[in-house]
C-alpha cells in the first residue's frame, strides 16, 4: 500500500534518526575498544585453558560383598551348587496341574462271570518347594565439589571435617536403634536362628527414655492401623505431597495439553532432570548445592503356603516388627544478613507405619441361627510328604551413602546464570512377587514361624555455612529437607491358634511314622464339608516364613557458600536464588502376605506379637564441636558403636559424653565402618 507524501517523509525521518542514535552508541563503544587496543598493541597468543579432572577413586573389579556361597557358577555348569542345607525338593511324582489319577489295572474273577478289569485310583498332589533370596544393595556417592570465580576473602573449612562429623552423627543414630538387624543367612540352619533372634528381641524390647528424643513405642494390638510420628491417622501421607519444592516435578498448566514431540527434542535423563530443576523463563541467577534425593525401595508380595486347618507338633510363632529412626542436624550459620533466610530449620521428618490384618475365610461364615447345608465330607485322601523344612525367606538389605559437601565462592557477572553442584539421585530398588501352594490340611512335625521385620533409618547432616556480602537481597533456602520412613505390613488371612488335643497329637505322630490315615476329627471340620478329595501335606521339619528388610540412607550435605552481592543485572542481587537444602531421604518398604483364615492346632506354645518403634532426634549442636553434646542420655550408647580408633583409651572420662573426632585431619578410611 502506498503512503502519502507526509507519512513517507515522517517514516524516513524516524529511520534516519534510529540510524544516527545506533551509530552514536556504536561509536562510543568502538572508541573505548580502540583506545584499549592501542594501549596493548601486542595481545600475545590466544589463551588456551586445559581442564584436568582428578579422582581419588580407582576403577576396580566389582565386589558385592556376598558370602562365598553366593559365588557365580563354575564354567560349564548351568546352576551353582547349593550351599544351603535345604530339604530335597524333587520327588518321584509326575507333575500335572494340581492333581492327577493313575494306577495299574487289576484282574479278578467273579462266579458266573468273565474276567473284569478294575482301575485303582491313586490321588497324588505336587509337593511345595522352598524359596530363599538374599538381596544386598549398596550405593555410594562422593560429590564434594569446589567452585570459585571470585576471592571474597573467606577461609573455608576442609570437607574432611564434615566427613568426620557425619560419622559421629551416624554413631549417635546407631545408639537409637533398640533392635539389631540379623546378619545375612549363611546356611539353611540360619533361618531358624534368625527367626528366634527376632522373636526374642521383640519380646524383650521396652520403650526407651531418652532426653531430647521423640519416641513412640507400641506392642500388640496397639500397633494396628496407620501411625505417623506416634499419632494414629486415617491414611498414610504421600511422599509426593511433602517432597521439597526444588524436587517437585513441574506440572502442565490446567487445560493445556503438552505439545507433541517433533523428534528434535533432547529426551535424555540428564535433560529431563535439568528441565525439572530450572525453567529458562524465570531468568536471573540460581545456585544449587543441595536438591539431592536418596531412595531405598523394597516390595515383597508372597502367597506361599497355607491351609484352612494346620496341625503343628511344636510351637506356633507369629511376630511383626517395624522400627523407624530419623536423625538430622540442620543448624546453619549465616555470616551477613539476607531477606528470607534464617537459621531456623524447616526440615521435616516423617515416620509412617501401617499394620493391616484382613480376614479371608475359605467359606462364608454362617449367620446367627443358620445351619450349614454342606456335603458329607471328604471321601478320599491324598497325602504328600516333605522330609525336612519348608522355608520361604526373603532377606533384603539396602544401604545408600553420599557425601555432597560443596564449597562455592560466587560472583554473578552475566545476565543469567545457573549453577548446579548438587541434584544427585541415589536409588536402590527390590521387587519380589512369589506365589505358592494351598492345601486342605497341613501337618507339621516341627514348629511354624511367621516372622516379618522392617527396619528403616535416615541420617542427614545439612549444617551449612553461608557468607553474604552486605546489601545482599537475594533468596536463600538452606533448609527445607525431608526425611521419610514409610513401611507397610499387610496380611490377608487370620490365624487362630488352639491347643492340640491328645488325639490330634497322636495323629500327627502316626503320620510322622508313615501312616496316611487321616482321623475323622480332621475330616469332619466344617471347612471340609464340600471337599471330595482331602489334600494333605505332611512336613517332618519346620515351616519358616521369614521376611526381613533393612533400609538406611546417610547423606552429608554441609555446604559452604560465599556470594557477592553485586551483579550486572541488579546491584541489590534481588534476582539471585541460592539453595543449599531441599534434600529428600526416603525409605519405603511393603510386605504383603496373602493367605486364608486358618485354625492352627499347636502341640507347643502359641505366641503372637507386634512391635512398632519410631524415634526422631534433631541435633542442635555445631558439627565442628562434636555434634549434640547436650544429649547426654545417648552419649554412653553412642560410644559403643563408634569405629575403633575414634576414641582414646587413655582418656576414660571421654566416655561420659558424645565423642568428638579429631578434626585436624581426615581418617585414613573416611567411610570407616561403612565399608568394613
Amino acid at each position: 500500500m502506498s503512503m502519502d507524501s507526509s507519512t513517507e517523509i515522517i517514516s524516513h525521518f524516524i529511520g534516519i534518526f534510529d540510524q544516527v542514535v545506533e551509530a552514536a552508541r556504536m561509536r562510543a563503544g568502538y572508541e573505548e575498544f580502540s583506545a584499549d587496543k592501542a594501549a596493548h598493541p601486542d595481545a600475545g597468543p590466544l589463551l588456551n585453558i586445559s581442564i584436568n579432572v582428578t579422582s581419588p577413586f580407582v576403577e576396580d573389579s566389582v565386589d558385592v560383598g556376598l558370602p562365598e556361597f553366593w559365588s557365580p557358577p563354575p564354567v560349564g555348569s548351568l546352576l551353582p551348587p547349593s550351599r544351603f542345607t535345604l530339604p530335597e525338593l524333587q520327588q518321584d511324582i509326575p507333575f500335572v496341574d494340581a492333581m492327577f489319577f493313575g494306577g495299574l489295572p487289576v484282574g479278578f474273577g467273579l462266579p458266573l462271570a468273565g474276567v473284569t478289569t478294575v482301575i485303582a485310583l491313586n490321588f497324588m498332589i505336587p509337593p511345595p518347594s522352598s524359596m530363599a533370596t538374599v538381596n544386598l544393595q549398596n550405593a555410594f556417592l562422593w560429590d564434594d565439589d569446589f567452585f570459585s570465580n571470585v576471592d571474597l576473602g573467606v577461609e573455608f573449612t576442609e570437607t574432611s571435617v564434615f566427613h568426620s562429623a557425619l560419622q559421629v552423627l551416624k554413631a549417635q543414630t546407631e545408639a537409637l536403634q533398640i533392635l539389631e538387624f540379623p546378619a545375612p543367612p549363611a546356611d539353611g540352619e540360619s533361618f531358624k536362628v534368625i527367626s528366634d533372634m527376632i522373636v526374642l528381641q521383640a519380646h524383650e524390647a521396652e520403650a526407651p527414655d531418652w532426653a531430647g528424643v521423640e519416641v513412640y513405642f507400641a506392642k500388640g494390638s496397639a500397633t494396628s492401623g496407620v501411625t505417623e510420628n506416634g499419632v494414629e491417622v486415617e491414611t498414610a501421607i504421600s511422599f509426593k505431597d511433602v517432597l521439597p519444592d526444588i524436587l517437585q516435578a513441574d506440572e502442565e498448566p490446567e487445560g493445556e495439553a503438552p505439545l507433541p514431540l517433533t523428534g528434535d527434542e533432547d529426551t535424555s535423563a540428564e535433560a529431563i532432570i535439568i528441565e525439572e530443576y530450572h525453567d529458562d523463563d524465570d531468568g536471573g541467577h540460581e545456585l544449587v548445592t543441595g536438591g539431592n534425593m536418596m531412595v531405598n525401595e523394597a516390595f515383597t508380595g508372597t502367597n506361599w503356603l497355607d491351609a484352612p486347618i494346620i496341625a503343628v507338633m511344636g510351637d506356633f510363632v507369629s511376630v511383626d516388627v517395624i522400627s523407624q529412626v530419623n536423625v538430622y542436624n540442620d543448624m546453619d550459620t549465616f555470616h551477613g544478613t539476607c531477606n528470607g533466610a534464617g537459621n531456623e530449620s524447616t526440615t521435616q521428618a516423617v515416620n509412617s507405619a501401617a499394620f493391616s490384618l484382613v480376614s479371608n475365610p475359605i467359606i462364608e461364615p454362617l449367620a446367627e441361627g443358620e445351619v450349614a447345608a454342606g456335603g458329607s465330607g471328604p471321601a478320599h485322601v491324598a497325602v504328600t510328604r516333605i522330609d525336612g523344612d519348608v522355608v520361604n525367606v526373603n532377606y533384603t538389605q539396602q544401604y545408600a551413602f553420599a557425601y555432597d559437601n560443596d564449597i562455592a565462592s560466587v560472583q554473578f557477572t552475566a545476565s543469567e546464570t545457573y549453577i548446579m553442584m548438587g541434584g544427585n539421585t541415589v536409588f536402590n530398588s527390590v521387587s519380589l512377587v512369589e506365589l505358592g501352594f494351598y492345601y486342605d490340611l497341613i501337618v507339621c512335625g516341627g514348629s511354624m514361624y511367621d516372622i516379618s521385620m522392617i527396619m528403616q533409618t535416615n541420617i542427614l547432616l545439612d549444617a551449612d555455612n553461608i557468607y553474604l556480602e552486605s546489601h545482599f537481597d537475594g533468596q536463600m533456602e538452606t533448609s527445607g529437607n525431608l526425611l521419610m520412613n514409610q513401611a507397610s505390613l499387610t496380611t490377608n488371612g487370620v490365624d487362630t491358634v488352639e491347643d492340640a488335643t491328645e488325639d490330634q497329637l497322636a495323629a500327627v505322630t502316626a503320620m510322622g511314622e508313615g501312616s496316611d490315615d487321616v482321623p475323622s476329627f480332621f475330616r469332619n471340620e466344617d471347612v471340609f464339608q464340600d471337599v471330595d478329595v482331602l489334600r494333605v501335606l505332611y512336613i517332618s521339619g519346620n515351616i519358616i516364613d521369614l521376611q526381613v528388610m533393612d533400609q538406611t540412607n546417610v547423606l552429608g550435605d554441609a555446604d559452604q557458600v560465599a556470594v557477592a552481592a553485586a551483579t550486572l543485572a541488579s546491584e541489590t542481587g534481588a534476582d539471585i536464588e541460592v539453595t543449599t537444602g531441599g534434600n529428600a531421604l526416603l525409605n519405603t518398604a511393603v510386605l504383603a502376605e496373602g493367605g486364608i483364615d486358618s485354625t492352627v492346632y499347636a502341640g507347643g506354645e502359641g505366641y503372637s506379637d507386634a512391635l512398632l518403634y519410631q524415634a526422631e532426634l534433631v541435633d542442635f549442636g555445631d558439627p565442628l564441636d562434636g555434634l549434640g553434646t547436650g544429649n547426654t542420655d545417648l552419649a554412653s550408647e553412642a560410644v559403643v558403636f563408634l569405629a575403633e580408633g575414634m576414641t582414646s583409651e587413655a582418656e576414660p572420662e571421654a566416655e561420659a559424653g558424645v565423642p568428638t573426632p579429631d578434626y585436624g585431619e581426615a581418617p585414613v578410611d573416611v567411610m570407616q565402618s561403612i565399608l568394613a
